[in-house]
């Protein structure tokens, strides 16, 4: 075997263009990826820890040794160190990965570059501290330097480590920004604020401001660039909480006066489908009632368009989730024959299905469709529309009552003053 037997992340660090090691709790290499052998010079000397002891410099073994206890109490932690092998000495970045589970700490070497060598203890200090994430890239855009923070960004494991990758060919990276990350690296020209989202690794989805500058050698021209990323997701999910609130703010009073205006239990639903339309910024909305035990059919419809939509008739065995009062989120992605028989039906690219209890605690559904296919909503939406789904549900049980009530009374009256004199 060219060397030893790989770890759980070892298909990612095979792909590396960085020599990466994995060290076990006693200091032991267990592991080492292609780059790393050919670096070492053989299988054996790559798994052999004095071998990279060796080769480092001795006046860099103390920030080294600084680094590694950092790793040990599972922090990610990095050190710059000279290695001479294959008889040339080279400046390298060395990050630390810590592993909680399994007891080892993954070592990724990365060339450091000129621009960020000089002065190492000052820069590696700095940037290290600094809480906005910072980026180094080469001319071709590999990154060569993340300081902690950027590691928080993207997600603090072996397999989202961006060192030694090119930023072109990240997984998960907005277009956006890859646009202006090439004018940057090809024309020198800088870029600030520039808003872009992020999904990580672990598929969450963060949004960056993200502030780009040219890095000039005074011999060798532009040799890279410097990027540093702001992360402020939640800022962006507070403005965005508040933007919902306010229409959901118009949406709920509205709702409450159409149960009070409404004579007929048909006027309410038609009132209640527009203005969950427009509270949801969808194309078209219906209120689905049920009909029989396992089907629901629409009773009212509303649309901003002037073709209105057939009316739907769902089968409720097919849409479990709903008897469990879970929105639905439904797009040309999903392959079940329904889902696309649903889309067909309703005219839309997505439909989003909002279930009710009707005052026999029957399930009832909102069903609200878009022409465009939208990403999916935040958490923020998703409450809002739940909350005016109950109140809609309060309502409608209300109204049924009410109308109940109405014909109880007209009865009476009728039968009160059906009579005839003998």
């Amino acid at each position: 075997m060219p060397h030893a037997s790989p770890g759980p992340s070892a298909a990612f660090a095979e792909q590396l263009p960085v020599p990466v090691l994995r060290f076990d709790a006693d200091g032991g290499i267990s592991y080492a990826n292609a780059e790393a052998v050919a670096l070492a010079g053989g299988a054996a000397r790559a798994l052999d820890p004095d071998v990279w002891r060796g080769a480092m410099h001795p006046d860099d073994r103390d920030g080294f040794e600084q680094a590694w206890t950092t790793a040990r109490s599972l922090q990610t932690a990095s050190a710059f160190v000279r290695l001479a092998l294959g008889g040339t000495e080279r400046p390298v970045e060395v990050r630390l990965v810590p592993d909680g589970d399994t007891s080892t700490i993954d070592a990724i070497l990365a060339t450091a570059t000129a621009p960020l060598w000089t002065g190492e203890a000052f820069h590696q200090t700095f940037l290290e501290q600094s809480p906005i994430g910072v980026l180094h890239l080469d001319a071709e855009g590999v990154v060569t330097f993340a300081n902690h923070h950027f590691l928080q960004l993207t997600g603090e494991d072996v397999d989202a480590v961006w060192l030694g990758l090119n930023a072109f060919e990240v997984d998960g990276l907005d277009e956006r920004l890859r646009d202006v990350l090439e004018t940057l690296l090809r024309d020198g020209i800088g870029f600030e604020e520039h808003e872009v989202t992020l999904r990580r690794h672990d598929g969450q989805h963060r949004t960056l401001l993200v502030y780009g500058s040219p890095v000039q050698h005074p011999d060798d021209g532009l040799v890279g660039g410097v990027v540093m990323a702001l992360d402020v997701t939640e800022q962006r999910e507070r403005e965005e909480t508040l933007r919902v609130r306010a229409r959901y703010d118009q949406a709920e009073p509205a709702l409450r006066q159409a149960a009070l205006s409404s004579p007929e239990q048909a006027d309410f639903l038609d009132e209640a489908a527009r203005i969950f339309g427009l509270a949801t910024l969808a194309d078209r909305a219906q209120v689905l009632l049920p009909v029989e035990a396992d089907a629901f059919l629409t009773s009212a419809d509303w649309t901003a368009e002037a073709d209105k939509p057939r009316p739907v008739r769902l089968d409720a065995e097919q849409w479990p989730l709903l008897a469990e009062g879970r929105l639905i989120r439904v797009t040309r992605e999903h392959e079940a024959t329904h889902a696309q028989a649903l889309l067909d039906a309703f005219g839309a690219a997505q439909v989003v299905l909002v279930p009710f209890l009707d005052d026999a605690h029957r399930v009832g559904v909102v069903l609200l469709g878009w022409a465009e296919q939208s990403a999916p909503w935040r958490r923020a939406e998703r409450v809002a529309v739940g909350q005016l789904a109950g109140l809609f549900e309060t309502l409608w049980a209300w109204s049924r009552a009410e109308t109940r009530f109405r014909q109880t009374v007209d009865g009476l009256d009728d039968g009160l003053f059906s009579f005839t004199y003998a």
